[in-house]
Order: structure tokens, then C-alpha cells, then sequence
């Protein structure tokens, strides 16, 4: 099971990390090496740079620099964390360089399924192979909207997880 599972008297914490994608990796690499080589090129080993060419070079590479390191660190160190307490469900995705946190109201959630996006043929079957979507998910309805959260687990461990989710906000 690749995630962990933490079961208080009032809190249901569920922690799953991001599913590494090699090529996204390996893209990102390049994309930052390349970035970190036309700066130090530009300003060292370089003609003359044209004020044009400077504020390129100061705006587009460290821009490309820190978007590169934060795709990175997010594939690396990732993790998707999904708590559930008697009034809310709160889920965030936490990384070095990226925090994002939604909060939603236990009492309006309709209905929790898992969501098997597994296609077989076509660009997407390319990108679930790649592993940069995930196929098998666990969605809630909230209001009039579907809710992705926790991805990248076996249909196994997903089915063990809307268990414990139902239990817990008594959604059966």
C-alpha cells in the first residue's frame, strides 16, 4: 500500500505521494539545464549583450528556472493529503515549493465513487503509461461538482480507502 493511513477519534488522515513520472522528469531537467546554461552562456561566455537580450535573460530564464524546480520538487517529494473530521474534509497537495489547500463541508458531499479513467487507446493511454495522469482516482460529489482527489493507488488500495471514507463521514 503506497499510502498511509492515520485513524484518530475525530480525524481520518489519509497521505498519498505523487506517482513519479520519469519522462516529466527527465523533460524538466532539461528544461532547467538548458535555462541555467543560457544564463551563465549570456553573461560569461557570451558577445555583448543588447539591453533587449538582458532582460530576457533576467526575466525568461529564472521564470523557467524556478516553474522547472517546482514541477521537479513536486514529482520528488509530492504528497497528497486528504484529512476528514466531523465538519470538513480538507485536501491539500504539499510539496517544497507548492501548497494548495481546499476545505469542503462534509454535510454537502452527495456521493463518493472511484473514478477508473483507464482508456486503452489514444494520446491519453500514451500519457497514463508515461505516468503522468493517473488512472484510478477517488471522487466525491460536491454541490453540482466532481471533486478529484487521492490518485495514483491500485484499485485495491482505493477501494479500502472510500471504505474508510464513507465510515468516517457516514456516507454509506
Amino acid at each position: 500500500m503506497k499510502s498511509t493511513i492515520s485513524n484518530n477519534d475525530d480525524t481520518l488522515i489519509i497521505s498519498t505521494p505523487k506517482t513519479k513520472s520519469w519522462a516529466l522528469i527527465f523533460i524538466f531537467s532539461v528544461l532547467m539545464l538548458q535555462s541555467v546554461y543560457g544564463i551563465i552562456k549570456g553573461f560569461f561566455f557570451h558577445k555583448p549583450l543588447i539591453p533587449a537580450e538582458k532582460i530576457f535573460l533576467l526575466t525568461f530564464c529564472p521564470i523557467m528556472i524556478l516553474l522547472t524546480l517546482k514541477g521537479l520538487l513536486w514529482q520528488f517529494k509530492g504528497m497528497k493529503i486528504l484529512e476528514i473530521n466531523s465538519q470538513k474534509l480538507i485536501f491539500k497537495k504539499v510539496a517544497p515549493l507548492k501548497f494548495r489547500k481546499r476545505e469542503y463541508d462534509v454535510k454537502v458531499i452527495k456521493s463518493i465513487e472511484i473514478g477508473n479513467e483507464a482508456v486503452s487507446i489514444g494520446p491519453i493511454a500514451m500519457l497514463q503509461l508515461l505516468g503522468i495522469i493517473d488512472r484510478i482516482s477517488i471522487n466525491f460529489s460536491y454541490g453540482y461538482d466532481t471533486v478529484k482527489t487521492l490518485s495514483g493507488s491500485s484499485m485495491t488500495e482505493a477501494i479500502e480507502i472510500e471504505k474508510l471514507i464513507r465510515s468516517k463521514i457516514g456516507n454509506e
